[in-house]
């Protein structure tokens, strides 16, 4: 178990570290009040529209958060809960492309799904001024009703130096509570 699974965050319960992400653990939660779940990333401390690259992150964030596509996961904005910033992000139950290549070969149809869901969703960002940044086949999730979900949207830019890692000795100093 990790340091924060059944810790809360926020208003957020920490029910599961899901995978490492290209910028940083993403986490399973539970919105406390609106019953919901949602992909976490935490961040480090406030963001500062005097930092170039933080601002530019910033920037990109509220482009993400403006996309609206079947296609894409949504993107909501920074929360904070004493030194961490939240980024709530919709959870998608499924697998990544990759995990699905990696069982073997696939079907021309399935290709071609992935394809133009894909680029539909690129095609509804690109016309926003949204710009991915990473896209991978890890990025890429097939949810269980079979449709792709674009994730991590904006989040190629986050300053390293903001990415949380989960402390060795305990939560102490984060604003996590053992409930």
């Amino acid at each position: 178990m990790t340091a924060l699974v059944g810790k809360n965050v926020g208003g957020y319960r920490v029910l599961a570290k899901t995978r490492l992400g290209e910028s940083g653990f993403v986490y399973k939660a539970l919105h406390i009040t609106k019953r919901q779940t949602f992909a976490l990333k935490l961040l480090r401390g406030l963001f500062s529209l005097e930092s170039p690259l933080q601002r530019q992150f910033l920037e990109k964030l509220r482009i993400a958060e403006a996309l609206d596509h079947p296609h894409i996961a949504r993107t909501y904005p920074i929360e904070v809960a004493e030194d961490l910033s939240i980024l709530p992000l919709e959870f998608v139950y499924g697998q990544s492309v990759s995990a699905k290549i990696a069982e073997g070969a696939c079907a021309l149809d399935f290709v071609l799904r992935v394809g133009l869901q894909t680029a539909e969703a690129l095609h509804c960002a690109h016309a926003e001024g949204g710009v991915h940044g990473r896209l991978t086949a890890n990025n890429l999730l097939l949810s269980f009703d079979d449709h792709i979900k674009l994730v991590d949207f904006g989040l190629d830019l986050i300053p390293e130096e903001t990415v949380y890692s989960e402390p060795d000795n305990g939560t102490e100093g984060f604003g996590l509570d053992a409930a």
